[in-house]
């Protein structure tokens, strides 16, 4: 990359900082979450159901959709950091592009749905599979400059983190409304679930506008590049990226975080149907969703404290306890998985779920932080391609987990046919793969934080060097 000093002066991080944002600020970011979590939730995860269950179509067709769709999202992630980085505008580099990508997220998740009745199967696939790649491109559009923006709303190594908390308590707030979406478009006060899905689609399509508008008006990106400013090529800037050990660190936890999410749910609602209640799916299916809905509210009242080990023992150190306890609910998984007493799986969210939940709170933070190292050393801000090449691997993880938990179902010998007659063994190896995999994987990146350099005292003296330096050179302003 370029060694043209960056346009950003990173403030102390002290007490005396005052251009740290203020409340109504991280609320009017955080609250933005929320709009764009639930309107891709009728335009992506309910695809397949209203188009098997509510319109008789092919599942597999209908599933099919789904991997185009993340195939082009992993290829657009990259492409559209860089463009942000790069971007420049009155408004600066990320709130019109946040501000566009939500108004073509509203019409296009409003578009998608409206094929006309008694099309042919065939047709009706492509229309929806054109919309897709629409919506998902709309989606890139806002998501990978509302990520960096996050990262630049605070210049400071416990600021960033506050800004994390304040995004996660809206991110788990949409968690206990998301579930219940499918069932409202099923009500009889519709024709049918098609149009259901419609006027759900049209609803929260104009929430996520006048949120990301709300966030366009009341939020200010602290880094300013100047038109002029020189920029590295495409790909010499991915290349620094990937040769950076601190981004490589942190991307690997949020590469085992969404592999270990893939596993999670399909494995584990198995297990709590065919195993703990005697392969009732209703009543399994049910405590599974209690389970979760357990956890989501744990993680939401824990968030807090989460805040407060950061900023009293560091980050790091933060999540280095935070794989632990998720490491010990999964090993409390294995012990609780007992048909003899199948509600002990309600204690383990204590332990899972608040890990999970502070995990992915101080990732962002950490990586934020990556973000000052590479900036001293290469000369050039760029939180929308980290942010992006972050999302690029964890959507991939995310995949190959999906496929490989439905290709390990089938090598432990699990048959959902047979009901709870699996053959010999088969459920208590599901138990192990479930339990003792995420263990040695999450065991895997406590070891890779050991020794971990970028300490509060580190990232100060950092952000030191680079305000001298950007004010040396006279070039960039944090405003």
């Amino acid at each position: 990359m370029s060694a043209t000093p960056a346009p950003a002066s990173p403030p102390q991080d002290s007490p005396e900082s005052t251009d740290e944002p203020r409340r109504g600020e991280l609320l009017a970011y955080g609250a933005t979450t929320i709009g764009t979590d639930l309107a891709s939730e009728p335009t992506a995860r309910m695809v397949v159901p209203v188009l098997n269950i509510g319109l008789g179509f092919n599942p597999a067709l209908a599933g099919s959709l789904g991997m185009i769709r993340l195939l082009w999202d992993s290829f657009t992630d990259p492409v559209m950091g860089y463009f942000s980085d790069n971007f420049r505008s009155k408004w600066g580099r990320r709130r019109p592009l946040i501000l566009l990508g939500a108004v073509l997220m509203a019409i296009t998740s409003i578009a998608m749905w409206t094929f006309p009745r008694g099309a042919t199967e065939s047709f009706t696939m492509v229309y929806i599979l054109v919309g897709l790649i629409a919506f998902t491109t709309s989606q890139t559009i806002f998501s990978v400059p509302y990520g960096a923006l996050g990262m630049e709303l605070s210049r400071t190594y416990h600021g960033r983190t506050r800004v994390m908390l304040f995004r996660s308590v809206f991110q788990k707030a949409g968690l206990f409304i998301q579930p219940w979406l499918f069932p409202l478009v099923s009500l009889a006060v519709f024709a049918d679930v098609l149009q259901g899905v419609r006027m759900l689609a049209a609803v929260l399509a104009v929430i996520l506008v006048a949120l990301a508008a709300n966030c366009f008006r009341h939020t200010r990106e602290r880094v300013v590049v100047q038109p002029t400013q020189a920029r590295s090529g495409f790909f010499k800037s991915m290349w620094s990226i990937a040769r950076s050990i601190h981004f490589i660190r942190v991307t690997y936890i949020y590469v085992v975080m969404l592999f270990l999410i893939g596993f999670y749910y399909l494995f584990g609602m198995y297990i709590c149907i065919y195993h703990l209640f005697g392969g009732d799916v209703t009543l399994g299916s049910t405590h599974w969703a209690g389970v979760n809905t357990v956890g989501h509210g744990l993680a939401l009242v824990t968030i807090p404290l989460v805040g407060w080990v950061a900023k009293r023992f560091g980050k790091h150190v933060a999540l280095k306890g935070s794989l632990m306890m998720t490491g010990f609910g999964y090993l409390l998984f294995y012990v609780f998985m007992n048909p003899a007493y199948p509600y002990l799986i309600y204690v383990v969210p204590i332990f899972y779920s608040t890990g999970y939940s502070a995990i992915f709170i101080l990732l962002p933070a950490l990586l934020a932080d990556v973000i000052d190292v590479d900036d001293l050393e290469n000369g050039e801000r760029c939180e929308g391609l980290f942010s992006a090449s972050a999302s690029y691997f964890m959507k991939i993880a995310y995949a190959l987990a999906s496929g490989l938990a439905g290709l390990t179902l089938v090598l432990v010998g699990f048959d959902a046919e047979l009901g709870t007659a699996q053959p010999p063994g088969a459920m208590e190896a599901m138990k192990m793969v479930f339990s003792f995999l995420p263990i040695l994987l999450l065991a895997s990146a406590f070891w890779l934080l050991r020794n971990y350099p970028l300490t509060e005292t580190y990232i100060l003296e950092v952000q030191q060097k680079l305000k001298a330096r950007n004010a040396a050179a006279g070039e960039g302003r944090c405003s």
